[in-house]
């Protein structure tokens, strides 16, 4: 896959992989959204300031 890259654009050598041509986050989204949650529960709870 990365020696394509060299003589292929990323969308055609992520088509020849997965079908595709295009990139979605929501699976990645969904997948980390438990950790998520209980991260912001957590700095609730200890009181841990959030930004920068």
């Amino acid at each position: 896959m990365l020696a394509m890259g060299a003589s292929k654009s990323w969308p055609e050598i992520l088509e020849n992989f997965t079908g595709e041509n295009k990139l979605e986050s929501q699976a990645m989204l969904d997948f980390f959204q438990p950790l998520y949650n209980w991260l912001k529960m957590e700095n609730l709870a200890r009181g841990y300031p959030v930004g920068w």
